[in-house]
């Protein structure tokens, strides 16, 4: 059995490791090995509790203070693209590292990603799954795996009142789901315009998803995987109102709803959390093998382990916090 002692061996190895091997020419930490510009920080809270926990707080702040060289957008784009999907752990780590120490370093960095984040992503009162930083505009797609800036608010919303007030009205506006309703699942992304206005703007709003995509088929050459990369985008782009992905794309707005339901006792929150989980065992499992991908009515698929394990731990934290 390893011992405390060790564990902190261990911890302080991976933290060395970071510091020698992981930071790139300007001193921050990369994502990828050998270090580029392709930052940790839509990670960030994911590894902040552990700098934090074995009291390395100086370096994390010292991450923030070169972080204010950068715009918002330069840290957390994808090509010409922010996805809101990418922000949380961002706006989670800086607030978990703000209640930490109390720095005014950090709360300044994490009082703008708040107001960028709701400018760049939230209009009438919901929530965008892209921003097009060359068309400086929304692409108005609604997308689950969103959620967890909505989560992210509620969990900041002592400090933040309004983004616990925000984070509950997008929430009531995303359980109205006519797919929901209809299958007791999420859709991958759900369009909320009209058709005819839908069909008269996918050109120019698919225009930035094209590009990106074709940049991820074009960065695997192998027949195989470009095959299954256009099959992806069928029912990503395509069919995206039609069809459910399991893991983080219905999963994170659950979570999103058990947050709710533990801070307000809302019924409506419990009953929802119920008929998604029912529907899961409905549409989604058969002969206890669970199946992470639908295309509505009844076509399933992927029994990817991610899927199931996320299914699991939605059932512990039901067990947990509502039952």
């Amino acid at each position: 059995m390893i011992n405390k002692i060790q564990i902190h061996d261990i911890a302080n190895e991976i933290i060395s490791d970071f510091k020698s091997h992981y930071l790139n020419s300007n001193g921050l930490i990369s994502l990828t090995y050998p270090p580029t510009d392709r930052l940790i920080f839509d990670h960030f809270d994911d590894i902040a509790p552990f700098f934090i926990y074995f009291g390395e707080e100086e370096f994390l702040l010292n991450q923030v203070r070169i972080l204010k060289e950068y715009k918002y957008e330069t840290i957390l784009k994808r090509n010409d693209l922010i996805y809101s999907y990418l922000i949380d752990e961002y706006l989670g780590g800086l607030y978990i590292l703000w209640k930490q120490t109390r720095s005014n370093i950090v709360k300044e960095q994490l009082d703008i990603a708040v107001d960028k984040t709701i400018n760049l992503f939230i209009y009438e009162n919901d929530l965008y799954m892209v921003y097009d930083i060359y068309q400086n505009k929304i692409i108005k797609q609604r997308s689950y795996r969103s959620a967890g800036i909505l989560e992210t608010f509620l969990e900041m919303s002592s400090d933040y009142p309004r983004l616990g007030e925000l984070a509950t009205s997008i929430s009531e506006k995303w359980m109205d789901s006519k797919y929901f309703h209809k299958y007791g699942l999420f859709p991958y992304k759900e369009k909320t315009e009209s058709r005819d206005r839908l069909y008269r703007k996918l050109i120019p709003n698919l225009k930035p998803l094209l590009f990106h995509q074709i940049q991820i088929i074009r960065s695997d050459s192998t027949i195989k995987t470009i095959a299954k990369k256009i099959v992806n985008f069928y029912y990503y782009h395509i069919q995206s109102d039609n069809y459910t992905f399991l893991f983080k794309d219905n999963s994170t707005f659950i979570f999103t709803l058990i947050e709710l339901y533990r801070k307000t006792s809302d019924i409506r929150y419990k009953d929802l959390i119920e008929k998604w989980i029912e529907s899961v065992k409905n549409l989604l499992i058969d002969d206890n093998v669970l199946y992470g991908q639908f295309l509505a009515p009844k076509k399933k698929w992927d029994t990817s382990v991610n899927h199931t394990f996320i299914y699991i731990d939605i059932l512990i934290d039901y067990y947990c916090f509502i039952e």
